[in-house]
């Protein structure tokens, strides 16, 4: 099964923009199987850093690492995220496709709602309740 390789700042339209453009995520259809960026400072400048879990990234399930470009990123991805399904007994879906882009939830409305109308039998008998 193929993965998709998507902007962060496009998957994840409402949020905060990552610092450079070079920050990625990685999907199994709509899993977000793992992500990688560029390194924009310090010692390791301009080499990539990627990551990689399966479920809720117990010890067994999780792997990372540095590489020298965004296609050797997503090689150690796929390679280990495919490990990871093989040690866990799980299969790809082979006909999975990329999920949209998840907006944040909507606000709810502050407060709690108004009182309730008084209750009107008249009004009731007249319209046949």
């Amino acid at each position: 099964m193929p993965f998709y390789t998507r902007s962060v700042a496009e998957h994840y339209p409402d949020r905060e923009r990552p610092p450079s453009a070079d920050h990625f995520i990685v999907l199994s259809g709509a899993y977000e199987v793992g992500g990688f960026h560029r390194i924009a400072a310090g010692p390791s400048e301009g080499r990539w850093a990627w990551g990689t879990s399966l479920g809720a990234a117990a010890a067994n399930f999780v792997a990372s690492g540095y590489a020298k470009s965004s296609d050797e990123c997503r090689i150690s991805i796929a390679r280990s995220f495919r490990r990871m399904l093989t040690h866990a007994d799980l299969r790809e879906r082979p006909d999975a496709r990329p999920g949209p882009p998840r907006r944040e939830p909507t606000e709810a409305i502050n407060g709690p709602p108004g009182p309730s109308p008084p209750y009107d039998r008249t009004n009731d008998i007249l319209l046949g309740r």
